[in-house]
């Protein structure tokens, strides 16, 4: 183990140890954006994720993943963008699919997570309804998000005074 004095360091040291792997530069890029976010260092995590758009790689995951990196600074606007923008790239995903539906409950909680940081509830409560709605049309495929929607119907709830409502959302969230 190597004790690093600061996080600038630790970063260095990441970005020699992913690089030596011999990876991609798609691969090598995907792989500091996890080491970054990780660190909290979302603004180097937003540097590779421009540098991925450059390449012509955006993935599904990458898109939730800058929109979760841009809420975390702060720039509200710009993750409402990209979530609107990628409304398109998620319908073309085949919804029977079990990691295109897992894209699109993913992509409701995000954006659910934005409502949440616009103080929006009820919009965000809305969103989380269609949410349940996919995992319910494919209880099979989505067993592992369904109780995050639940909790996350909850959370909604509970802030929007319906306390009934947020009870039982948290009770099916534990089930």
């Amino acid at each position: 183990r190597i004790k690093c004095l600061n996080e600038r360091e630790s970063c260095k040291i990441a970005q020699y140890h992913i690089y030596k792997e011999d990876s991609t530069k798609k691969e090598y890029l995907e792989k500091m954006i996890r080491v970054c976010m990780n660190m909290e260092m979302n603004k180097k995590a937003s540097n590779c994720i421009t540098e991925l758009k450059k390449e012509g790689n955006l993935t599904p995951e990458m898109i939730l993943t800058e929109c979760s990196i841009s809420r975390n600074l702060k720039e509200y606007e710009k993750c409402n963008k990209l979530l609107k923008d990628s409304v398109d790239i998620f319908k073309k995903l085949d919804e029977t699919k079990e990691d295109s539906l897992k894209h699109f409950i993913e992509y409701y909680l995000e954006f659910a997570a934005l409502k949440f940081d616009e103080v929006d509830y009820r919009y965000g409560l809305g969103i989380m309804e269609k949410a349940l709605g996919l995992c319910q049309s494919e209880p099979n495929k989505t067993e592992k998000l369904t109780p995050i929607v639940f909790l996350v119907m909850g959370i909604f709830s509970e802030n929007l005074g319906k306390f009934e409502d947020s009870f039982n959302y948290y009770g099916k969230a534990f089930d």
